[in-house]
């Protein structure tokens, strides 16, 4: 005991033979020897390179950011402007998790990407069909224009010669104001 006190120690197979060696990931395109697993388990224990869950509060905090991104593109934007930053704010939500993983931090995949898409198809939709009203309420109010000029025209080209005989009346005759 006292040869191996302060040592790291390993127990089990590590014999570098074809009994020894597993199939992992990083082992392309031949398995991995155990001493090798087990030399990358002890650098990742000794250099604290451990994977840790974001925080609760902030994926909350980040998809209410790609939320509000979103929503915001389309009340101030219009048109194509509106839906490029709505799928640039879905590219952010993909993206996100693997960034995260690269500092070591494990960010889950669903949340962010189906706020982001839920917030996209939600504002689209909704300015799709606000859009849609003011068109047809623009076009109702065309019409009843329309209708009421083809009313109104007839009416404005007879009074101009009554106008006219009315002027000559009061010329010719002065007639007190």
């Amino acid at each position: 005991a006292e040869r191996f006190a302060g040592k790291t120690v390993f127990l089990g197979v590590t014999a570098q033979n074809a009994y020894d060696s597993k199939q992992t990931p990083y082992a392309q395109p031949a398995p991995m020897p155990g001493v090798e697993i087990h030399a990358n388990v002890f650098e990742t224990i000794a250099n604290r390179l451990f994977l840790v869950t974001a925080p609760r509060g902030a994926v909350l905090a980040f998809c209410l950011l790609l939320v509000a991104a979103v929503g915001l593109a389309f009340s101030l934007g219009s048109g194509w402007q509106a839906y490029a930053i709505g799928a640039a704010a879905q590219i952010v939500a993909l993206l996100a998790p693997y960034v995260c993983f690269t500092r070591s931090t494990v960010l889950e995949f669903t949340a962010p990407v189906l706020s982001a898409g839920c917030a996209f198809v939600f504002a689209a939709s909704y300015k799709h069909f606000v859009v849609r009203k003011r068109m047809f309420t623009a076009e109702g109010d065309k019409s009843r224009y329309q209708e009421a000029m083809h009313f109104v025209t007839p009416e404005v080209r007879t009074p101009p010669p009554a106008i006219q005989g009315s002027t000559e009346l009061i010329g010719l005759y002065a007639v007190p104001a």
